[in-house]
């Protein structure tokens, strides 16, 4: 999910479910992304923490007669005091999501 990230790990261990916790290590910074909801081959519903933000957001995978859609749908739930910003905040990770999916279809097309 971040292609920055230096490491994971996965709390707990076994089947991954509601519940799962995987830790995103870049550098000093780790991010926990916890799963929320899902339902296999159809969506998973997560949400992490990234500064004061609590971003939540759902990656949906459609099946197309050419392979896999993958879509996201992400709000960046910033606090109260920074409001104002979570317009800019949202479009922001839009663009890092848009990058990081394009990076993943060229990944998987050259595989």
């Amino acid at each position: 999910m971040d292609p920055e990230a230096d490491s994971a790990r996965k709390e707990p261990s076994g089947p991954t479910g509601v519940g799962t916790t995987f830790y995103l290590r870049s550098g000093s910074r780790e991010s926990p992304v916890t799963f929320t909801d899902l339902e296999r081959d159809q969506w998973i519903d997560f949400e992490t923490k990234i500064g004061p933000m609590r971003p939540t957001a759902r990656l949906s995978f459609e099946s197309t007669p050419s392979g896999t859609r993958l879509t996201i749908r992400a709000h960046s739930n910033i606090p109260t005091l920074l409001k104002p910003l979570e317009p800019l905040a949202d479009r922001m990770g839009k663009r890092e999501w848009d990058g990081r999916l394009e990076r993943i279809r060229t990944d998987l097309e050259s595989a």
